[in-house]
């Protein structure tokens, strides 16, 4: 079975035009309007029915015409004030539907709801009902890492940074903070120290803890990993395994109850 080539429209054969027609007609008719800068987009179809759309230029901001403002809208975060208004090394951020920001820092065992005008409207805590310690092999652990993810050039400064800075002893119970698609608030933890076990702390929109939920063992502490997406019934994530290879997995999430407290 013959495989045709993605190719320019400007080298491609007449019989390769030809066979383009019909995709690009499509495309142009979908999109509702024709090629404003000059450059159309080509759509080429090859023999596994892989579409690919090929731009050539991307055009400036003001042939889209969106704009971002210069200023921010709202500022949470200050240098003095109440301890609520003192951020230390923000974990996550997230903007709820209804306009509300969810904050969390690694400085406070909690996370913190704000109103869509900035001001705190609530403080959401678990305290556990002992300190947790920061290992010496989990220090070492973090320094090896941030010097592998330097460039070479910088390791050996990196090293030397990471050499001198004092590293604290205990950890809040958090990791990080997830908005899913039902309104619930996820916590990342750390693992349990007996049992192993990787969870996330499931809370309400008005800050109910509803449980927790068993995590993959592939986005364990300590395995390079990203969670992107929670839908109704599935977790999308980016992991990197022990051989360094970078995969984008999709779980499948059963939920027995929803996000509102009993």
């Amino acid at each position: 079975m013959a495989t045709e080539r993605a190719e320019s429209p400007r080298n491609s054969s007449a019989h390769g035009t030809a066979a383009l027609l019909p995709a690009l007609l499509a495309l142009i008719a979908a999109c509702g309007a024709g090629d404003r800068g000059g450059h159309a987009p080509v759509v080429v179809r090859d023999s596994a029915g892989i579409v690919i759309v090929e731009n050539a230029v991307i055009p400036g901001p003001d042939a889209l015409g969106w704009r971002i403002a210069d200023s921010p809208a709202v500022v949470i975060g200050s240098a003095e004030g109440e301890a609520d208004d003192v951020l230390h090394n923000v974990s996550g951020a997230l903007r709820l539907p209804d306009g509300r920001i969810v904050i969390a820092d690694t400085e406070h065992p909690e996370y913190r709801v704000y109103g869509a005008d900035g001001a705190l409207e609530r403080i959401v805590r678990w305290t556990p009902a002992a300190a947790l310690p920061v290992s010496d092999e989990e220090t070492a652990r973090i320094k090896a890492e941030a010097v592998d993810r330097a460039p070479p050039a910088f390791r050996p400064r990196i090293q030397r940074v990471y050499e001198a800075m004092p590293f604290p002893r205990t950890k809040t119970p958090f990791i990080g903070i997830h908005i899913d698609a039902e309104g619930c608030v996820w916590a990342t933890t750390w693992p349990d120290p007996e049992s192993g076990r990787h969870t996330a702390a499931v809370f309400a929109a008005d800050g109910r803890v509803l449980g927790s939920v068993e995590l993959p063992p592939a986005l364990a502490p300590g395995l390079p990993h990203d969670i992107h997406d929670i839908g109704a019934d599935y977790l999308l994530a980016r992991v990197t395994d022990e051989l360094g290879v970078e995969s984008v997995r999709l779980y499948r999430l059963e939920r027995t109850r929803g996000c509102q407290p009993s």
